[in-house]
C-alpha cells in the first residue's frame, strides 16, 4: 500500500497514532488485515506520485479517456463492502465478521 499522508502512514505502520481516533482506525485496519490474512507492505510516496489519486483529479470525460491505461496496468474496480454496523461493536466481532465474508 502506498500512502502519501505522513500521519496516516505512521499510523498504518505502527498501528497507533497521536489521537485516540487515529489509533482506533489504525487498530481496526490491522485487525481487518489480519482477519483477511493479508501481508502488508506500506510505503510513503510523494502525493504527486499517487496513481490512485489520478481518477479523482480528472473530470468524468478524462477518466473515460484514460481507462485504457488503467486497464493496461491490470487495475480493476470492485465495490467496497463494509461490515454492518453491529460488527463494529468490538475488535473481536469485527475480526470474526471480516474473516467469514466472501472476499472473491
Amino acid at each position: 500500500m502506498y500512502q502519501d499522508n505522513t500521519a496516516a502512514f505512521n499510523a498504518d505502520v505502527s498501528g497507533s497514532g497521536r489521537s485516540p481516533s487515529v489509533s482506533a482506525v489504525a487498530g481496526r485496519f490491522h485487525i481487518t488485515a489480519n482477519a483477511l490474512q493479508a501481508s502488508l507492505w506500506i510505503e510513503h510516496v510523494d502525493t504527486k506520485a499517487m496513481l490512485t489519486d489520478i481518477p479523482s483529479r480528472l473530470s468524468h470525460q478524462q477518466r473515460d479517456t484514460h481507462q485504457a491505461e488503467y486497464d493496461a496496468l491490470g487495475c480493476r474496480t470492485k465495490p467496497a463492502v463494509f461490515p454492518q454496523p453491529d460488527a463494529w461493536v468490538s475488535n473481536i466481532v469485527l475480526f470474526n465478521t471480516v474473516r467469514q465474508q466472501d472476499h472473491t
